[in-house]
């Protein structure tokens, strides 16, 4: 049996198609984030330290952002991605300021961000399926690699030669981050890139609380004991979270300098 529409219920659908459409444009995955960010800086608590300190790391990562946005074209531009807490963080302020910038520009809708995955490691099966899943949700066009980070970004830009800098999760208390600033060349030997780190005063809790008090979803291991994420090889629940036979989820961990007794 054919079923005949009659031209308002073709109406209504075609409405109904055309709003799935712009809820799924990149735009409005940006405008969320947004959103996001706009509310939690504008939320007031005298009482509560970890919020203030945490709305001042966003206030300026959100700044480094805006400055690399002013200095290099969203083309020019990608950011590094690996499912983890950081880049997590990261990623969602990022959205906000490509909103910001960007709202009233012809974007495609069907847009997807210039991001790449560095693997060098065996992953958790839990970890690959976010990767999947988060990528699709905030429109990331994720190239993996699965090389040392010189040898992949080498690679990274003969495939996409149009980018000229990398934007990565990185923080202080990171392998190689004591030393870093906001806005930072690669190394004469290494891929000619400028390098983006936003977020590398941020500690451990502030990630958390950024996390949780957004309400963003996040890889399920951390919820397993796991703070820190590397490879199946490297990586293990973290013995301080250890609660009677199980563990505690990672932001439970009070100690943020035992965040990498996850790594072996």
């Amino acid at each position: 049996m054919v079923t005949v529409l009659s031209n308002s219920s073709k109406q209504t659908i075609q409405t109904q198609h055309n709003h799935n459409m712009i809820k799924d444009s990149f735009l409005s995955v940006c405008e969320h984030s947004y959103n996001l960010i706009t509310d939690f800086l504008n939320e007031s608590d005298p009482e509560n330290e970890l919020l203030a300190s945490t709305q001042e790391q966003v206030r300026k990562s959100y700044d480094i952002l805006f400055e690399s946005l002013n200095l290099y074209k969203l083309d020019e531009l990608s950011i590094s991605y690996n499912g983890g807490k950081d880049c997590l963080v990261l990623l969602i302020i990022y959205l906000a300021v490509i909103y910001d910038k960007y709202q009233n520009e012809p974007i495609p809708r069907d847009y997807k961000l210039n991001a790449l995955y560095i693997k060098n490691e065996s992953m958790f099966q839990e970890q690959d399926d976010f990767i999947k899943k988060s990528a699709a949700k905030y429109q990331l066009n994720l190239q993996p690699f699965r090389d040392t980070m010189k040898r992949a970004l080498h690679k990274y830009l003969v495939q996409n030669p149009s980018i000229k800098a990398v934007i990565i999760g990185i923080r202080r208390c990171d392998p190689y981050g004591k030393d870093l600033h906001y806005l930072q060349e690669t190394d004469p030997s290494w891929p000619r890139l400028m390098r983006v780190n936003p977020i590398l005063e941020w500690d451990y809790h502030q990630i958390w609380f950024f996390l949780r008090h957004l309400k963003v979803e996040y890889c399920k291991l951390y919820d397993m004991g796991y703070t820190s994420l590397g490879g199946t090889n490297n990586t293990i629940k973290n013995p301080d979270l250890q609660d009677g036979e199980g563990y505690l989820p990672a932001y439970m961990l009070d100690d943020s300098g035992k965040e990498r007794s996850s790594r072996l």
